[in-house]
């Protein structure tokens, strides 16, 4: 050791373990504890997959999955602190403890720890009658058997009957109900997709549910529309992009000939021991791919690695003094509301005794610059924005288990949860009217706290207006705090001061993709460590997530956390390729590695993005934390809801966390909507209400050029929050933008003859597709079309899923190429087309094109089967045939006109003349819908 620097800090480290010890938070024994405890789960894990029963095994190997049998993997400090090591416990070897006999019960109980039900929950207390809470210990025995006896099998959905049928005790059945009730409810059990087995409802059974809207498409909302669905409810999804997602975004790059895939959103599934994304990839059938726990940091300017010794005493430094900001904070008093985190390390920093070695004291700074640039990535946000008070106040709440990538991307989940759910993209939701619910009643008077005597809210958006019993607002909290949403009456005042105190920062990234790997591919990630001092530079690429292997090519993705998250987005993507590849280069360079040039970038810019301003939430300087979480997510006149990362306290800022408030919120819809008729088997019965009638109200969509121009500008802003570079190596006929982001699942638009051109288009790879234009709203002859169309929510949906069901069934489309397929409408199949040109259905599926990403986006229109001819005849493939198809024929894939009636009948006549039954056509859950 150099000097007494190195000597003060082993001491300071020394003091620190006594302290812990001494205060029962460490120290060895509690250390011993936890390995026998450790030893003991395992253990049981390897007696019940000796076991006999195939149900045990089953549910042994499920937990086995994210926990690993011989080694219990332990996060150093937590997501909140950043995440470097992921180090193995002390424990004794698994065949040092004594053989015992295991019940089924001791495992049902660590399934419902790991889920977050470890005692009874406040929310069960709540639903229980008191008969049932004075059996408390019986009823949490059923209830973990039941929660069990589905993780066992997630593939399947479990019926109450068949609940019940397992319940070994049969003086314990009468309690099954109970608790099948609660957990179906709250999304403990019966969530996610692909679902077998799923009771279906009959056509008057649909017809009773309740309507909603969901505002935004990533993982709350994706959570909450199909568990909505999957009861019956009549539901309808409004998302402000031309994509799935929200800020769970996977990205296809292209380029000279190699392809790849990446998150630029979230990225890693944070603890696979009770996650619920881990049920949703093996439900989907994803694999998880482990992230590995080595970690190599480069130093800047030769790329260096740092000496061992002193890298590993830096980072235990570092979490030391995260722990001892705990301490300080309790010291400070009620002063501590108004200090950051950055001031707390500053101070504690400070009072470190240096080293002597110049050169030794400037490693520990640049080292520590790293792991609070690692702080401010795992915050989007600054340190010196984040409360001491409760910047880490979810800390007892963090999942445990691997941290996983999914191959092929995060989107994936997204889709699987929306295969089924009609949505409308490019639909940005300006205005929520709900009365004041002075009378709440619930629909129908229900009783179930659904609103005031019309039990209505009013959504206004470039899709139409929309009048339904209830409304799920999942978008991001910057858009919240951005006022985008005009909410009539007024958000209460504790809402809006909740939204405006908790934080939401940025977190960047800079993708490559690249001809070949050229970095260590047996690590996941590797970090580069800035030896400037500030710290506007500190958070600059200082991590790279590798996507080799996982992607289908060689790409990078660099993380730009911090200050420099925000001045990252200010410059050019040419600026900010040629930077990074000089730290790529100063890192491999020396070691002789040729690094080549990047064929394709791509970059976020989530700060300035329209339907996000921003990455994810924190605890804010002056935030009171939790508190702050739970006032954003209480519904307002019971019909007004909310979810989103930023309304779960315990998750926050992770996946797992968005995906969990969206099965809350339809909980709570459920319970505020009532329906008369659910799912069979759910147990709840006939009940009064679930009003289901949807009123259509000002169809302000369409077909005027103002309305049109309104979404180009909007469309034309979110085209800021995402910037493409292509090296000229690049394959000239490839946009890189993928042609798919343009367009949607549910997609309406109108083509016509001889209209004009207006608004202009350019293909360019740092553009998505733009444009105004006037086409007539469905009939595709040419000529306008109405000036306001009606919007009824339950027409939009069915519809949406009738045109899947006749593009994606059995039956041969009349005309097929490229990506493009058409049913011709049957002459006189319509009485309202006598003596019309002829007319085709036409779908483009812009998954099918080249450099499209790799999720579902179709965009349906109706043409002249002349124009289709045309089309077909294009010479220079898809992209050559969505130019005429702009610029030509006037069509403008651009805005969201909602399918009118002359669609509806469009898609029967086709249907009729197919043979098809579409008057009635299935929802997921099977239920019969007639149009």
């Amino acid at each position: 050791m150099d000097g007494d620097g190195g000597a003060g800090e082993l001491v300071f480290l020394e003091e620190l373990e006594a302290e812990r010890a001494e205060e029962g938070i460490v120290g060895a024994a509690t250390r011993e504890e936890e390995a026998e405890e450790e030893a003991l789960f395992q253990q049981r894990l390897t007696d019940l997959l000796d076991t006999d029963s195939a149900y045990a095994g089953e549910l042994a190997r499920q937990l086995q999955q994210g926990r690993g049998l011989r080694v219990r993997k332990q996060v150093d400090y937590n997501e909140r602190r950043g995440r470097r090591h992921v180090a193995g416990a002390s424990r004794f070897p698994v065949d040092a403890r004594p053989k015992r006999a295991v019940k089924d019960d001791e495992l049902e109980q660590q399934v419902a720890s790991e889920v977050g039900l470890p005692t009874l929950s406040a929310e069960e207390e709540e639903m229980l009658p008191p008969h049932v809470i004075k059996r408390q210990d019986e009823y949490m025995k059923v209830r973990n058997h039941v929660l069990a006896r589905w993780r066992a099998d997630v593939q399947r959905y479990l019926p109450k009957a068949d609940a019940a049928a397992h319940v070994w005790n049969k003086k314990l059945r009468d309690l099954v109900p109970y608790a099948w009730d609660f957990l179906n409810t709250h999304g403990f059990i019966n969530f996610g997709a692909k679902l077998e087995g799923v009771p279906s409802l009959d056509a008057a059974a649909a017809q009773s549910m309740g309507s909603v809207v969901v505002i935004g498409a990533g993982l709350a909302g994706a959570a909450a529309a199909c568990q909505l669905q999957r009861w019956g409810y009549t539901v309808l999804l409004l998302e402000g992009r031309n994509r799935p997602g929200g800020r769970v975004y996977t990205a296809r790059l292209e380029g000279g000939g190699y392809s790849g895939a990446a998150d630029l959103g979230g990225s890693i599934i944070t603890g696979t021991d009770g996650n619920p994304l881990a049920v949703l990839a093996r439900q989907l059938k994803i694999p998880m791919h482990s992230i590995l726990t080595k970690c190599p940091l480069y130093l800047e300017g030769g790329g260096e690695e740092p000496d061992k010794e002193q890298d590993e005493q830096a980072e235990v430094s570092f979490s030391a003094l995260l722990d001892r900001c705990s301490e300080y904070r309790d010291s400070l008093g009620a002063i501590a509301d108004m200090i950051s985190v950055g001031t707390a390390l500053d101070t504690l920093f400070a009072d470190l005794p240096a080293f002597e070695d110049p050169w030794r004291q400037a490693l520990r700074q640049h080292l520590f610059g790293w792991h609070l640039a690692n702080v401010e990535f795992a915050n989007a946000a600054r340190a010196e924005t984040l409360s001491l008070r409760a910047w880490d106040q979810d800390d007892p709440y963090e999942l445990m288990g691997e941290h996983v990538y999914l191959p092929g991307g995060n989107v994936r989940l997204v889709e699987g949860l929306l295969e089924d759910v009609p949505v409308l993209y490019n639909s940005v939701v300006s205005r929520i009217e709900y009365g004041d619910g002075a009378d709440a009643s619930g629909p129908s008077g229900s009783g179930g706290g659904g609103g005031d005597s019309g039990g209505k809210v009013t959504v206004t958006s470039s899709a139409g207006t929309f009048e339904v019993d209830a409304v799920v607002v999942t978008v991001p909290l910057g858009v919240l705090k951005q006022n985008k949403i005009a909410f009539e009456p007024e958000l209460p005042e504790a809402k809006r001061i909740a939204i405006h105190r908790l934080g939401f920062g940025v977190l960047n990234k800079l993708v490559l993709l690249f001809p070949s790997v050229f970095w260590d591919d047996s690590i996941d990630m590797f970090g580069h460590v800035h030896t400037s001092d500030d710290p506007s530079e500190r958070g600059l690429f200082y991590l790279f997530y590798s996507y080799s292997g996982l992607a289908g090519g060689a790409v990078l993705a660099a993380l730009v956390a911090g200050e420099a998250a925000l001045t990252f987005e200010k410059a050019p993507i040419e600026a900010s390729v040629a930077r990074i590849m000089r730290v790529l280069r100063g890192i491999h360079s020396p070691k002789g590695i040729v690094v080549p040039d990047p064929v394709q970038a791509d970059a976020t810019r989530w700060g300035s993005d329209p339907m996000s301003y921003g990455s994810y939430s924190s605890v804010a300087v002056g935030s009171v934390g939790g508190d702050d979480y739970d006032t954003i997510a209480e519904p307002v006149a019971g019909r007004v809801f909310f979810g989103g990362e930023a309304t779960i306290r315990k998750w926050p800022a992770t996946m797992h966390g968005a995906f969990l408030s969206g099965l809350r919120e339809a909980a709570r819809v459920a319970r505020a909507f009532p329906p008369r008729a659910r799912v069979h088997g759910s147990g709840h019965g006939e009940k009064k209400g679930g009003g289901a009638a949807v009123a259509a109200k000002d169809g302000a969509i369409a077909a005027a050029a103002a309305g049109r121009e309104g979404a180009k500008g909007a469309e034309e802003e979110a085209d800021e929050s995402e910037e493409r570079w292509e090296s000229s190596s690049s394959s000239g006929d490839s946009d890189g933008s993928g042609s798919s982001d343009n367009s949607s699942d549910t997609d309406f638009a109108a083509g016509h003859r001889g209209a004009k051109r207006s608004g202009g288009h350019e293909r360019r790879s740092k553009r998505r597709r733009g444009g105004g234009g006037s086409p007539a709203a469905s009939d595709g002859s040419g000529g306008s079309g109405p000036d306001k169309l009606s919007v009824p929510v339950h027409k939009t949906a069915h519809v949406a899923v009738a045109l899947r069901a006749l593009f994606d069934g059995a039956v041969v489309p009349d005309v097929e190429f490229g990506a493009f397929s058409a049913f011709e409408v049957p002459e006189g199949g319509l009485a309202e087309h006598s003596g019309r040109p002829g007319l085709s259905i036409v779908q483009i599926n812009f998954a099918a094109m080249r450099g499209a990403p790799a999720v579902r986006h179709v965009v349906h229109l109706v043409l002249l089967s002349a124009q289709v001819s045309t089309l077909r005849d294009v010479r220079g493939g898809d992209d050559a045939r969505i130019s005429v198809l702009e610029s030509d024929m006037g069509v403008k894939l651009l805005g969201r006109p909602a399918p009118g009636p002359e669609l509806e009948g469009m898609v029967l006549a086709v249907a009729r003349a197919k043979g098809l039954h579409l008057e009635t056509f299935p929802f997921s859950t099977g239920a019969s819908i007639v149009l």
